[in-house]
């Protein structure tokens, strides 16, 4: 039997203010990234509905109340509220976490959202008092549905962030449908009755700009989201801070709620300050490497690489011609060269390649940092026709490593492409048309996975929302003169609603 909120209340009861503290703000940063509920909060004064019907062709037959009850709703708004406060009864905060986890349709908001996997969030229940609860919930086949698809646009978005190092989200959008024909299929998502009958965004239904966008910057873990729609791996997080925190300042001088027009005028001056940007702006002109479906998601771990030949002789070399060298190395550290080797492996290709990397190298760099590695790991060279054969393997390792400057591509692809592979196709990317995602969850305390870091949450900032131009056809490149007529490049006119 579900547990009900008294019973959850009491059981709260049991812990330490500290430790109530703790979970409040884990259930505040969570429930408040939910972007159903936050739709639904911003019915009453924008009508989302629109915006999604013009995105997908299709008229949204449902009203939000079949989302969440006014009643949930309520609560939500209380959250929001008592967002930032810092003195907040111990009594308060039981009542609204077990009015969270007694809840059917606050329970899952808080489910789909979280950025962890379902083991860590039974444990989080169980901390809760109503692992009863997410028992009935975890088996229900709705909610399956809706997390298996979060699931699957999270390891989508991880590749692209891995393989690219950035992309806007209308291209990676554009990826994503050439590999799942299975979106027409939207049964199941739904409920005919009940808590959280429908949702907006957690539904290939609804699959659109404004719904993966909110989803993506809201609750995927391991990337970042770039106000005027980037996707970007996590590496660049500190240009997306810097970012987010002029644009805070930008956009409160305004005084008003901003408008298109205020976005480009912000981004005109924090384009070139960004490493991202001038990554997007170096491979305007390259098609984006695109694999198949199966190879495209193994980046969705960040660890994941293809392992060229060359490396694979560099592996070679290590259990043969060094491994006396790897073993002596490696016991001196209490390891086994089995893990050093694997160690070594992973360094070296991190020297070739420009993964994670949030500056540019010099052409040659990756020579000394690779000659460096064999320094840190003990091996010894016979001679310089040895040293020389290593450095032959490096350059060849190097022109085989898939490189973000290279939209994907290694640089022996690059050089004998004569034109664009026909799984290559270039995407352009269409005007956002979304709601941007302002505020990212800051670093913090994690329990189980969850940030409890309290910061900014949706509904502190006017959300943007820009008409969607159907008409975008041909692949406008970002030192290109705009389309419009104004005069300006396209990246500082009307691509930087793109």
């Amino acid at each position: 039997m579900k547990e009900t909120k008294e019973q959850i209340a009491k059981y709260l009861n049991g812990y330490y203010a500290e430790n109530i503290k703790e979970f409040y703000v884990v259930v505040t940063n969570v429930l408040l990234s939910n972007p159903d509920f936050q739709a639904a909060l911003l019915y009453e004064s924008e009508d989302i509905r629109p915006i999604v019907e013009d995105m997908t062709g299709k008229k949204v037959p449902f009203e939000f109340d079949s989302i969440i009850s006014k009643e949930d709703l309520a609560v939500y708004k209380e959250f929001l509220d008592l967002e930032g406060e810092k003195k907040i009864l111990k009594k308060k905060m039981i009542d609204l976490i077990s009015g969270v986890f007694s809840s059917d349709a606050l329970l899952e908001g808080f489910l789909l959202s979280a950025r962890v996997e379902d083991e860590n969030l039974a444990a989080v229940c169980d901390m809760m008092g109503c692992p009863e609860r997410f028992e009935s919930l975890y088996h229900d086949p709705v909610y399956r549905k809706r997390k298996e698809y979060m699931r699957l646009l999270s390891d989508y978005t991880r590749a692209a962030a891995n393989l690219y190092g950035c992309i806007h989200i209308s291209e990676f959008m554009q990826i994503v449908k050439k590999f799942e024909k299975y979106f027409r299929k939207t049964d199941g998502y739904t409920r005919p009755e009940g808590a959280y009958a429908n949702t907006l965004v957690f539904s290939p239904e609804w699959f659109c700009l404004y719904s993966v966008e909110n989803l993506i910057g809201e609750c995927v873990s391991g990337i970042r989201t770039s106000i005027d729609g980037f996707i970007v791996h996590e590496c660049f997080a500190d240009d997306i801070l810097y970012e987010e925190s002029e644009a805070v300042k930008y956009f409160k001088k305004l005084g008003r709620p901003a408008g298109p027009e205020d976005l480009d005028d912000f981004l005109d001056g924090v384009w070139d300050g960004s490493y991202f940007r001038y990554i997007y702006d170096s491979t305007a002109e390259i098609g984006r490497y695109i694999p198949h479906k199966k190879e495209f998601l193994k980046y969705a771990d960040y660890d994941y690489y293809q392992e060229s030949p060359a490396e694979s002789r560099v592996r070679e070399l290590l259990n043969g011609r060094f491994y006396e060298d790897i073993a002596a190395d490696a016991k001196a550290n209490d390891r086994e060269p089995k893990e050093y080797i694997e160690s070594f492996m992973k360094e070296f290709h991190k020297s070739i390649s420009d993964n994670g990397k949030t500056e540019e190298e010099k052409p040659t760099e990756f020579v000394r940092a690779s000659f460096d590695l064999t320094v840190d790991y003990g091996l010894n060279f016979n001679g310089d026709d040895e040293a020389g054969d290593f450095l032959s393997l490096v350059f060849k390792a190097e022109q085989n490593t898939r490189l973000w400057f290279n939209n994907g591509y290694t640089p022996a692809e690059l050089e004998s492409l004569t034109q664009p592979a026909p799984q290559n196709t270039e995407i352009s990317p269409a005007d956002s048309g979304s709601a941007i995602p302002f505020s990212q969850a800051p670093s913090g305390i994690k329990m189980t996975g969850l940030n409890t870091a309290s910061g900014a949450q949706p509904g502190g900032m006017k959300i943007l929302k820009f008409p969607q131009d159907k008409s975008a056809q041909k692949k406008v490149y970002p030192n290109d003169p705009c389309p419009c007529g104004s005069g300006r490049k396209y990246k500082q006119c009307c691509g930087r609603n793109k």
